[in-house]
């Protein structure tokens, strides 16, 4: 008797892939054809949910390959939502210790960077094939450095010379340095390194596992300019910031790749993050 043919790395990819992504799209956009006025709010705590689904559905389908990529989505979106929470409630635990919104903002970073750290490594224990990215972390060496530092001053000569509306801003803000508080920026740096240790660094990796390379990094690439469409939603820098963050994530994805290393990606993406809130952010709409 003929043995069944086990799926393809490739087609439980898309199975999985496919499952996440609808179970995701559905608790995203479902609440506002119902005409849930506030759809978007609080749109993480329902894609953690689904995510958190999706992956006990496809652990019940296939324990070894299926329920990764939702283990990911909870991981990832689930420390989102905590960092979110944490904003809201800090301020009402202690007001005298925790009113300004810059530090409720950097310490509710710090718990999503400890939430994805203890998530990722949780899983690296069940699913060895998720622990690829522990080597790219522990490489680091100076020709390493100098590739990221190389990408910083890429970026930011390439950011004069994008036109301003691409961005959705009126102009860039250099007279904005120094003007923002050393613990927010703090913050930026640490949101900007914890996505890539999400992305590039453990999402990428388990793909690379199962797809070509290229394919990896482009899949990654999509949902991380994905993960950007709520601020879309909330009135953001527009349309054209999603496949600008895919492009972002193609890149730290191919620097990732490169060197073999996640610090050239780590230290671009923390000053991606810290030069929007100096340079970019004020001299959007005008505001600057």
């Amino acid at each position: 008797m003929d043995r069944p043919v086990a799926p393809s790395p490739s087609t439980s990819l898309i199975l999985a892939g496919g499952v996440c992504t609808i179970l995701l799209a559905a608790a995203l956009f479902v609440p506002m054809l119902a005409g849930d006025p506030t759809a978007l709010d609080p749109y993480l705590l329902r894609m953690t949910i689904a995510a958190a689904v999706s992956t006990a559905v496809l652990g019940i389908v296939d324990r070894k390959h299926l329920w990764i990529p939702g283990a990911l989505a909870t991981i990832i979106i689930g420390s989102a939502t905590l960092w979110l929470w944490l904003m809201d409630v800090l301020p009402h635990l202690h007001p005298s210790v925790f009113h300004d919104p810059d530090v409720a903002f950097t310490l509710g970073i710090l718990a999503q960077c400890i939430a994805t750290l203890a998530g990722l490594l949780l899983l690296g224990k069940i699913a060895p094939e998720c622990r690829r990215w522990y080597a790219r972390v522990q490489h680091l060496s100076l020709p390493v450095l100098f590739t990221g530092v190389g990408a910083i001053i890429l970026f930011t000569l390439v950011t004069f010379l994008l036109p301003a509306s691409l961005l959705g801003r009126y102009a860039v803000v250099p007279g904005s340095l120094g003007t923002m508080p050393v613990v927010l920026l703090a913050g930026d740096a640490l949101q900007g390194m914890v996505q890539e240790v999400q992305f590039r660094g453990a999402l990428l990796s388990w793909l690379e596992g199962t797809v070509r390379p290229w394919q990896a990094n482009l899949v990654q690439a999509c949902f991380f300019g994905l993960a950007h469409i709520a601020i879309v939603f909330y009135a953001g820098p527009g349309i054209p910031l999603i496949p600008l963050a895919i492009l972002l994530g193609y890149a730290a994805g191919w620097l990732t790749q490169k060197t073999g290393s996640l610090w050239p990606a780590l230290l671009l993406h923390a000053f991606i993050d810290i030069w929007v809130s100096l340079v970019i952010v004020p001299g959007l709409y005008g505001m600057g």
